[in-house]
């Protein structure tokens, strides 16, 4: 593998968790825009398991809310261990308008984790800028 083909590599790489990233931030800041906040209950935790944490659960809280004067139960889609909220804990919801049953928990991690993948990305592009740079100017080769 030559260095442009590595440099390509880093810069599509990059390109393309930064835009992950920065659509995941879009979409939370219309949903915070456009929204209805409100504060929803944590009823239960359940455990879940994926490849990447090693058979230790992760605690993703099912909580409840109230909306036009309804009350739904829903899970939160980010899961941690240890767990973020505990049964009894208030949870910030935000709500859809126009389907009261569509909500979503958007706290700081979502935020932090936004950021965190735009910053990764845009790392891993300068690394592919720099390759670029190196192998043009003749100071990176492979044999």
């Amino acid at each position: 593998m030559g260095p442009y083909v590595l440099a390509l590599m880093f810069l599509l790489g990059g390109a393309v968790v930064a835009r992950l990233g920065y659509a995941n931030l879009v979409r939370t800041n219309r949903k915070r825009a456009t929204w209805l906040a409100c504060q929803g209950i944590v009823t239960e935790l359940v455990e879940e398991f994926d490849a990447d944490n090693r058979g230790k659960p992760l605690f993703a809280p099912v909580y409840r809310y109230t909306a036009g004067g309804r009350e739904y139960t829903a899970k939160s889609g980010i899961a941690a261990r240890p767990a973020r909220y505990r049964v009894g804990d208030p949870i910030p919801v935000f709500v859809n308008p126009q389907k009261p049953n569509d909500s979503d928990v958007l706290d700081g991690s979502i935020t932090l984790f936004t950021y965190g993948a735009i910053a990764i990305g845009v790392l891993v592009f300068a690394v592919g800028v720099l390759v670029f740079w190196l192998a043009a100017s003749g100071q990176m080769k492979f044999d």
